[in-house]
Protein backbone atom coordinates (compact mmCIF):
# COMPACT_ATOMS: atom_id res chain seq x y z
CA UNK A 1 0.00 0.00 0.00
CA UNK A 2 0.93 3.38 -0.63
CA UNK A 3 2.60 5.49 2.06
CA UNK A 4 0.62 9.14 2.63
CA UNK A 5 0.78 11.64 5.34
CA UNK A 6 -2.57 13.46 6.51
CA UNK A 7 -3.72 16.20 8.72
CA UNK A 8 -6.59 18.24 8.38
CA UNK A 9 -7.00 21.37 10.71
CA UNK A 10 -10.00 22.89 10.08
CA UNK A 11 -12.70 22.40 12.47
CA UNK A 12 -16.05 21.42 10.65
CA UNK A 13 -19.19 22.56 11.72
CA UNK A 14 -22.07 20.92 9.47
CA UNK A 15 -26.19 20.95 9.65
CA UNK A 16 -28.93 22.83 8.86
CA UNK A 17 -28.59 25.89 11.69
CA UNK A 18 -25.38 26.09 11.92
CA UNK A 19 -25.02 29.68 10.72
CA UNK A 20 -26.27 30.58 13.98
CA UNK A 21 -23.07 29.42 15.51
CA UNK A 22 -20.36 31.42 13.44
CA UNK A 23 -20.49 34.32 15.98
CA UNK A 24 -19.29 31.61 18.45
CA UNK A 25 -16.69 29.93 16.92
CA UNK A 26 -15.31 33.46 15.49
CA UNK A 27 -15.20 34.88 19.17
CA UNK A 28 -12.12 33.28 19.48
CA UNK A 29 -10.36 35.25 16.74
CA UNK A 30 -10.81 38.86 17.81
CA UNK A 31 -13.73 41.25 17.69
CA UNK A 32 -13.83 42.56 14.37
CA UNK A 33 -14.32 40.68 11.38
CA UNK A 34 -14.46 41.48 7.45
CA UNK A 35 -17.07 39.28 6.17
CA UNK A 36 -16.07 38.53 2.09
CA UNK A 37 -19.19 38.08 -0.16
CA UNK A 38 -19.65 38.48 -4.09
CA UNK A 39 -22.30 41.56 -4.64
CA UNK A 40 -25.39 41.69 -3.28
CA UNK A 41 -27.20 38.11 -2.99
CA UNK A 42 -25.97 36.89 0.25
CA UNK A 43 -28.27 39.94 1.00
CA UNK A 44 -30.59 39.61 -1.27
CA UNK A 45 -31.26 36.22 0.48
CA UNK A 46 -31.49 37.19 3.74
CA UNK A 47 -28.05 34.97 4.44
CA UNK A 48 -26.02 38.34 5.39
CA UNK A 49 -28.66 38.94 7.44
CA UNK A 50 -27.86 35.73 9.50
CA UNK A 51 -24.37 35.93 9.60
CA UNK A 52 -24.46 39.25 11.17
CA UNK A 53 -27.17 38.40 13.60
CA UNK A 54 -24.57 35.95 15.09
CA UNK A 55 -21.62 37.68 14.84
CA UNK A 56 -23.84 40.52 16.83
CA UNK A 57 -24.73 38.00 19.63
CA UNK A 58 -21.06 37.11 20.05
CA UNK A 59 -20.06 41.13 20.27
CA UNK A 60 -18.45 41.27 17.34
CA UNK A 61 -18.38 43.91 15.06
CA UNK A 62 -18.18 43.67 10.66
CA UNK A 63 -16.91 45.05 7.86
CA UNK A 64 -18.74 44.06 4.88
CA UNK A 65 -16.73 43.36 1.77
CA UNK A 66 -18.31 42.83 -1.18
CA UNK A 67 -16.32 44.29 -4.04
CA UNK A 68 -15.21 40.62 -5.37
CA UNK A 69 -16.51 39.57 -8.74
CA UNK A 70 -17.36 36.05 -10.47
CA UNK A 71 -14.01 34.41 -10.61
CA UNK A 72 -12.07 36.36 -7.99
CA UNK A 73 -9.77 39.42 -9.98
CA UNK A 74 -5.91 40.06 -8.51
CA UNK A 75 -7.77 43.66 -8.46
CA UNK A 76 -10.34 42.86 -5.73
CA UNK A 77 -8.11 40.93 -3.22
CA UNK A 78 -5.68 43.94 -3.16
CA UNK A 79 -8.93 46.43 -2.36
CA UNK A 80 -9.81 43.82 -0.01
CA UNK A 81 -6.71 43.81 1.54
CA UNK A 82 -6.66 47.50 1.77
CA UNK A 83 -10.01 47.85 3.46
CA UNK A 84 -8.67 44.90 6.39
CA UNK A 85 -6.26 46.94 7.57
CA UNK A 86 -7.62 50.45 6.99
CA UNK A 87 -11.05 49.19 9.34
CA UNK A 88 -8.44 47.18 11.77
CA UNK A 89 -10.15 43.65 10.99
CA UNK A 90 -8.76 40.79 12.57
CA UNK A 91 -10.29 38.08 10.79
CA UNK A 92 -12.08 37.18 7.23
CA UNK A 93 -15.29 35.80 7.10
CA UNK A 94 -16.11 34.31 2.79
CA UNK A 95 -19.68 33.96 2.70
CA UNK A 96 -20.79 32.55 -0.40
CA UNK A 97 -19.52 30.22 -3.12
CA UNK A 98 -15.75 29.74 -3.97
CA UNK A 99 -15.09 33.58 -4.89
CA UNK A 100 -16.11 34.52 -1.71
CA UNK A 101 -14.51 32.28 0.01
CA UNK A 102 -11.19 32.03 -1.80
CA UNK A 103 -11.30 35.65 -1.53
CA UNK A 104 -11.37 36.21 1.98
CA UNK A 105 -8.73 33.11 2.20
CA UNK A 106 -6.35 35.56 -0.15
CA UNK A 107 -7.14 38.74 1.77
CA UNK A 108 -6.38 36.96 5.41
CA UNK A 109 -2.45 35.68 3.98
CA UNK A 110 -1.75 39.03 2.50
CA UNK A 111 -2.85 40.98 5.36
CA UNK A 112 -0.46 39.20 7.82
CA UNK A 113 2.16 38.75 5.36
CA UNK A 114 2.10 41.76 3.16
CA UNK A 115 3.02 42.45 -0.49
CA UNK A 116 0.04 42.35 -3.67
CA UNK A 117 -1.85 39.08 -4.40
CA UNK A 118 0.22 39.03 -7.69
CA UNK A 119 3.34 38.28 -5.68
CA UNK A 120 2.46 35.09 -5.09
CA UNK A 121 1.19 34.42 -8.15
CA UNK A 122 3.60 31.94 -10.11
CA UNK A 123 6.86 33.40 -11.75
CA UNK A 124 6.51 36.00 -9.09
CA UNK A 125 9.11 37.05 -6.21
CA UNK A 126 6.60 35.09 -3.78
CA UNK A 127 5.54 32.04 -5.44
CA UNK A 128 6.44 29.06 -3.76
CA UNK A 129 7.79 30.91 -0.49
CA UNK A 130 6.95 28.44 2.69
CA UNK A 131 4.22 31.21 4.59
CA UNK A 132 3.21 29.35 8.05
CA UNK A 133 0.71 32.17 9.10
CA UNK A 134 -2.09 33.97 7.96
CA UNK A 135 -4.86 35.88 9.61
CA UNK A 136 -7.69 33.75 10.50
CA UNK A 137 -10.57 33.02 8.06
CA UNK A 138 -13.45 31.36 8.53
CA UNK A 139 -15.71 29.93 5.45
CA UNK A 140 -19.17 29.71 5.22
CA UNK A 141 -20.24 28.16 2.45
CA UNK A 142 -23.68 28.98 0.25
CA UNK A 143 -23.69 26.72 -2.55
CA UNK A 144 -22.43 22.31 -2.77
CA UNK A 145 -19.69 23.39 -5.55
CA UNK A 146 -16.23 24.44 -4.75
CA UNK A 147 -15.10 22.69 -1.81
CA UNK A 148 -13.07 25.91 -0.73
CA UNK A 149 -14.70 25.72 2.61
CA UNK A 150 -12.10 22.70 3.14
CA UNK A 151 -9.47 23.77 1.30
CA UNK A 152 -6.29 25.93 1.21
CA UNK A 153 -6.43 26.93 -2.09
CA UNK A 154 -7.53 30.97 -3.36
CA UNK A 155 -8.21 30.63 -7.29
CA UNK A 156 -7.64 34.25 -8.25
CA UNK A 157 -7.29 35.79 -12.15
CA UNK A 158 -4.45 37.79 -13.04
CA UNK A 159 -5.82 40.50 -15.27
CA UNK A 160 -2.56 40.99 -17.16
CA UNK A 161 -2.20 37.41 -18.42
CA UNK A 162 -5.94 35.83 -18.05
CA UNK A 163 -4.56 33.39 -16.52
CA UNK A 164 -6.33 31.88 -13.25
CA UNK A 165 -3.38 29.41 -11.63
CA UNK A 166 -4.69 30.06 -7.77
CA UNK A 167 -2.37 30.15 -4.75
CA UNK A 168 -1.74 28.72 -1.58
CA UNK A 169 0.20 27.18 1.43
CA UNK A 170 -1.27 24.68 3.92
CA UNK A 171 -1.35 28.00 6.85
CA UNK A 172 -4.48 29.11 4.63
CA UNK A 173 -6.66 26.40 6.29
CA UNK A 174 -9.74 28.01 7.07
CA UNK A 175 -9.83 27.64 10.98
CA UNK A 176 -13.37 26.58 10.45
CA UNK A 177 -15.72 26.25 8.17
CA UNK A 178 -19.44 26.19 8.35
CA UNK A 179 -21.48 24.05 6.59
CA UNK A 180 -25.55 24.55 6.06
CA UNK A 181 -27.56 23.23 4.07
CA UNK A 182 -29.95 25.62 4.75
CA UNK A 183 -28.33 28.09 3.29
CA UNK A 184 -27.98 25.98 -0.26
CA UNK A 185 -32.14 26.34 -0.85
CA UNK A 186 -32.34 28.98 -2.50
CA UNK A 187 -29.50 28.92 -4.87
CA UNK A 188 -30.83 28.70 -8.22
CA UNK A 189 -31.31 25.62 -10.12
CA UNK A 190 -28.74 26.69 -12.92
CA UNK A 191 -25.93 27.33 -10.17
CA UNK A 192 -27.05 24.26 -8.60
CA UNK A 193 -26.19 22.15 -11.77
CA UNK A 194 -22.97 24.41 -12.58
CA UNK A 195 -21.39 23.80 -8.56
CA UNK A 196 -22.86 20.40 -8.29
CA UNK A 197 -20.81 18.59 -11.22
CA UNK A 198 -18.05 20.57 -9.85
CA UNK A 199 -18.45 18.16 -6.74
CA UNK A 200 -17.86 15.48 -8.96
CA UNK A 201 -15.07 16.76 -10.79
CA UNK A 202 -13.03 17.33 -7.83
CA UNK A 203 -13.74 13.83 -6.55
CA UNK A 204 -12.99 12.26 -10.01
CA UNK A 205 -9.92 13.81 -10.76
CA UNK A 206 -8.37 13.42 -7.33
CA UNK A 207 -9.34 9.83 -8.08
CA UNK A 208 -7.60 10.31 -11.63
CA UNK A 209 -4.33 11.87 -9.65
CA UNK A 210 -1.12 9.89 -9.56
CA UNK A 211 -1.00 11.36 -5.99
CA UNK A 212 -3.86 9.63 -5.02
CA UNK A 213 -3.85 7.55 -1.88
CA UNK A 214 -5.97 4.92 0.11
CA UNK A 215 -7.38 7.89 1.84
CA UNK A 216 -8.95 10.16 -0.70
CA UNK A 217 -9.59 7.23 -2.39
CA UNK A 218 -12.52 6.76 0.08
CA UNK A 219 -13.07 10.43 0.15
CA UNK A 220 -13.63 11.00 -3.36
CA UNK A 221 -15.47 7.70 -4.06
CA UNK A 222 -17.80 8.40 -1.61
CA UNK A 223 -18.38 12.01 -2.94
CA UNK A 224 -19.08 10.66 -6.03
CA UNK A 225 -21.12 8.45 -5.19
CA UNK A 226 -23.09 10.29 -3.42
CA UNK A 227 -23.16 13.50 -6.29
CA UNK A 228 -24.80 10.64 -8.95
CA UNK A 229 -27.19 9.57 -6.66
CA UNK A 230 -28.44 13.14 -4.88
CA UNK A 231 -27.10 16.12 -7.90
CA UNK A 232 -30.56 14.57 -10.15
CA UNK A 233 -32.70 14.87 -6.98
CA UNK A 234 -32.02 17.93 -6.01
CA UNK A 235 -32.24 19.17 -9.96
CA UNK A 236 -35.65 17.84 -9.67
CA UNK A 237 -36.66 18.98 -6.04
CA UNK A 238 -34.88 22.24 -4.95
CA UNK A 239 -36.14 22.18 -1.33
CA UNK A 240 -35.13 18.52 -0.94
CA UNK A 241 -33.34 18.81 2.50
CA UNK A 242 -32.16 15.73 2.38
CA UNK A 243 -30.66 15.71 -0.99
CA UNK A 244 -29.45 19.14 -0.39
CA UNK A 245 -27.34 18.28 3.10
CA UNK A 246 -25.76 14.95 0.89
CA UNK A 247 -24.83 17.55 -2.00
CA UNK A 248 -23.46 19.47 0.43
CA UNK A 249 -21.59 17.00 2.71
CA UNK A 250 -20.13 15.72 -0.99
CA UNK A 251 -19.06 19.15 -1.18
CA UNK A 252 -16.66 19.02 1.78
CA UNK A 253 -15.46 15.40 0.88
CA UNK A 254 -14.35 16.75 -2.49
CA UNK A 255 -12.34 19.62 -0.88
CA UNK A 256 -10.42 17.58 1.31
CA UNK A 257 -9.91 14.90 -1.76
CA UNK A 258 -8.02 17.55 -3.69
CA UNK A 259 -5.95 18.92 -0.72
CA UNK A 260 -4.33 15.73 -0.44
CA UNK A 261 -5.05 14.92 -3.86
CA UNK A 262 -5.00 17.77 -6.19
CA UNK A 263 -7.17 17.87 -9.34
CA UNK A 264 -5.19 16.67 -12.80
CA UNK A 265 -5.79 18.06 -16.34
CA UNK A 266 -9.02 18.69 -16.38
CA UNK A 267 -8.45 21.43 -13.64
CA UNK A 268 -6.26 23.17 -16.24
CA UNK A 269 -7.80 23.09 -18.50
CA UNK A 270 -11.02 24.72 -17.12
CA UNK A 271 -9.25 27.05 -15.09
CA UNK A 272 -7.77 28.37 -18.25
CA UNK A 273 -10.32 28.65 -20.25
CA UNK A 274 -12.31 30.48 -17.55
CA UNK A 275 -8.98 33.06 -17.35
CA UNK A 276 -9.70 33.55 -20.96
CA UNK A 277 -13.35 33.81 -21.09
CA UNK A 278 -14.46 34.48 -17.36
CA UNK A 279 -17.35 31.83 -17.70
CA UNK A 280 -17.97 30.20 -14.16
CA UNK A 281 -15.75 27.16 -13.28
CA UNK A 282 -18.28 24.30 -13.57
CA UNK A 283 -19.12 25.56 -16.93
CA UNK A 284 -15.78 25.46 -18.07
CA UNK A 285 -14.74 22.17 -16.81
CA UNK A 286 -17.99 20.57 -18.18
CA UNK A 287 -17.28 21.57 -21.92
CA UNK A 288 -13.96 19.62 -21.59
CA UNK A 289 -15.08 16.66 -20.01
CA UNK A 290 -15.66 14.36 -21.95
CA UNK A 291 -12.90 15.14 -24.26
CA UNK A 292 -10.71 14.99 -21.15
CA UNK A 293 -11.70 11.62 -20.89
CA UNK A 294 -11.84 10.08 -24.13
CA UNK A 295 -7.80 11.40 -24.08
CA UNK A 296 -7.19 9.56 -21.33
CA UNK A 297 -9.33 6.97 -20.33
CA UNK A 298 -6.77 4.21 -21.61
CA UNK A 299 -3.86 5.44 -19.29
CA UNK A 300 -5.68 3.53 -16.16
CA UNK A 301 -8.30 1.18 -17.37
CA UNK A 302 -9.17 0.08 -13.75
CA UNK A 303 -9.87 3.43 -12.05
CA UNK A 304 -11.68 4.62 -15.48
CA UNK A 305 -13.54 1.69 -15.14
CA UNK A 306 -14.39 2.62 -11.23
CA UNK A 307 -15.56 6.04 -12.46
CA UNK A 308 -17.98 4.68 -15.35
CA UNK A 309 -19.71 2.36 -12.58
CA UNK A 310 -20.48 5.20 -10.64
CA UNK A 311 -22.33 6.80 -13.28
CA UNK A 312 -24.16 3.82 -14.50
CA UNK A 313 -21.94 1.75 -16.22
CA UNK A 314 -23.20 -1.86 -16.54
CA UNK A 315 -21.16 -4.10 -13.36
CA UNK A 316 -20.84 -6.99 -15.84
CA UNK A 317 -18.42 -5.10 -18.18
CA UNK A 318 -14.44 -5.62 -18.15
CA UNK A 319 -12.73 -2.29 -17.02
CA UNK A 320 -11.53 -2.29 -19.95
CA UNK A 321 -14.86 -1.81 -21.59
CA UNK A 322 -16.20 -0.17 -18.77
CA UNK A 323 -13.41 2.89 -18.90
CA UNK A 324 -14.25 3.42 -22.61
CA UNK A 325 -17.79 3.87 -22.37
CA UNK A 326 -16.78 6.37 -19.23
CA UNK A 327 -16.62 9.35 -21.36
CA UNK A 328 -20.32 8.94 -23.25
CA UNK A 329 -21.81 8.15 -19.40
CA UNK A 330 -19.81 11.60 -18.41
CA UNK A 331 -21.75 13.25 -21.68
CA UNK A 332 -25.54 11.94 -20.29
CA UNK A 333 -24.19 13.14 -16.35
CA UNK A 334 -23.65 16.60 -17.78
CA UNK A 335 -26.70 16.88 -20.26
CA UNK A 336 -28.84 15.68 -17.76
CA UNK A 337 -27.83 18.66 -15.69
CA UNK A 338 -28.47 20.89 -18.20
CA UNK A 339 -24.52 21.65 -18.77
CA UNK A 340 -22.94 22.65 -21.69
CA UNK A 341 -20.65 19.57 -23.15
CA UNK A 342 -18.96 21.18 -26.00
CA UNK A 343 -16.54 24.69 -26.35
CA UNK A 344 -18.26 26.17 -29.40
CA UNK A 345 -21.96 26.60 -27.12
CA UNK A 346 -20.36 28.80 -24.90
CA UNK A 347 -18.59 31.08 -28.01
CA UNK A 348 -15.26 29.77 -27.46
CA UNK A 349 -13.25 29.96 -30.77
CA UNK A 350 -10.69 27.63 -33.07
CA UNK A 351 -7.91 30.88 -32.65
CA UNK A 352 -8.65 30.91 -28.49
CA UNK A 353 -7.33 27.42 -28.57
CA UNK A 354 -3.76 28.09 -28.44
CA UNK A 355 -4.16 30.86 -25.76
CA UNK A 356 -5.48 29.02 -23.66
CA UNK A 357 -3.44 25.60 -23.87
CA UNK A 358 -0.52 28.50 -23.31
CA UNK A 359 -1.70 29.45 -19.97
CA UNK A 360 -2.48 26.09 -18.76
CA UNK A 361 1.26 25.51 -19.46
CA UNK A 362 2.59 28.11 -17.94
CA UNK A 363 0.53 28.20 -15.06
CA UNK A 364 -1.43 24.55 -14.20
CA UNK A 365 1.94 22.62 -15.00
CA UNK A 366 0.96 20.78 -11.72
CA UNK A 367 -2.00 19.40 -12.44
CA UNK A 368 -1.03 18.34 -15.82
CA UNK A 369 1.89 16.50 -14.47
CA UNK A 370 -0.25 14.22 -12.34
CA UNK A 371 -2.70 13.45 -14.73
CA UNK A 372 -2.59 9.88 -15.27
CA UNK A 373 -1.72 10.55 -18.82
CA UNK A 374 0.57 13.55 -18.30
CA UNK A 375 -0.05 16.11 -20.53
CA UNK A 376 1.83 18.82 -22.00
CA UNK A 377 0.11 22.18 -24.48
CA UNK A 378 -0.24 20.32 -27.60
CA UNK A 379 -2.38 17.87 -25.94
CA UNK A 380 -4.09 20.42 -24.17
CA UNK A 381 -4.71 22.01 -27.65
CA UNK A 382 -5.96 18.53 -28.89
CA UNK A 383 -8.48 17.94 -26.16
CA UNK A 384 -9.84 21.38 -26.85
CA UNK A 385 -10.43 21.25 -30.40
CA UNK A 386 -11.62 17.45 -29.86
CA UNK A 387 -14.67 19.63 -28.03
CA UNK A 388 -14.92 22.32 -29.89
Amino acid sequence: MKSFDTYFPTKLIFGEGTIQRLGETARAYGRKAMIVTTGSDMKDFGILDKALESMRGAGISCEVFSAVEQNPKDYNVDHGVRVYRETGCEMTVGLGGGSAMDAAKAIAMIARNGGVVMDYMPGQPRYGEELTETEPCICVTTTAGTGSEATYFAVVTNTVTHEKPGLGCPCMMPVAAIIDPELMLSVPRRVTAQTGVDVFFHAMEAYLSTVATPYTDMVALEAMRIVARYLPRVLEAPQDREARGQMAWANTLGGIAIVFAATCGLHAIGHSISGVTDIPHGRALSIAAVSFMEYTCEADFPRYARVARILGADPSLSDEEAARQSPALMKKFLEDAGMETRLGSLGVREDQIDQIAGIAVSSMSYCMSVTLRPLNGDDIAAILRKAL
